[in-house]
């Protein structure tokens, strides 16, 4: 959608989508489908920069790399279908928004990968996860969903310093973790799921 830069909006009559001057009404079957909100690096160096930085640490074989233009911090998935007007509506009101991406962190045992990210104080109040973060890669074959409880596990570990660069590792889980700090723009999106 960002490639033809348009945006899903809902409204009381339905969800639109918005194409620079005209909308379009999208209808789509016969029961309504899931939404989620999402804050999005869309496609920059910075989203570029991350996954070189992962290729460095991530030798895990099979292992599927999330594109540069769909880098993403999950901010709710709705369980049941419909929109939600009310959290829409108080989701787009800013559109100037950064986060923080504090750490990156890369298992080569598993093929997993993500960020820890750090949200604002008004970000945090419509946050409706665990651990904000950015998924990065996965192993073929398995879940994006499943990269919060990768997040969680990650930074419980014990890191000690390696000698050879910026990265820290926890011999432990075999986890590597490197601190960023990168504040960087991000834009508020409403997707629907297609897999329901």
């Amino acid at each position: 959608m960002q490639k033809l830069h348009i945006n899903i909006v809902s409204t009381e009559t339905g969800m639109k989508v918005m194409v620079e001057e005209f909308t379009i009404l999208i209808v789509h079957g016969s029961s309504q489908p899931h939404y989620y909100w999402s804050l999005d690096l869309g496609p920059t160096p910075t989203a570029r920069d991350l996954l070189r930085k992962t290729r460095e640490k991530q030798t895990f074989q099979q292992t599927q790399y999330m594109p540069d233009t769909e880098l993403h911090v999950t901010m709710r998935y709705k369980n049941t279908p419909g929109p939600d007007y009310q959290y829409d509506s108080v989701f787009h009101r800013e559109n100037n928004q950064t986060v923080t991406i504090q750490h990156l962190y890369v298992d080569p045992k598993t093929g997993k990968s993500s960020a820890s990210v750090l949200l604002s104080g008004k970000q945090l109040q419509l946050f409706k996860g665990h651990t904000p973060h950015l998924s990065l890669t996965k192993p073929i074959g398995g879940q994006w969903k499943n990269s919060e409880h990768f997040v969680q596990r990650a930074e419980r570990g014990r890191y000690e310093a390696s000698t050879s660069s910026d990265w820290k590792v926890d011999h432990n889980t075999g986890i590597w973790k490197l601190t960023l700090g990168w504040v960087i723009k991000v834009h508020p999106k409403t997707h629907l799921d297609e897999a329901h």
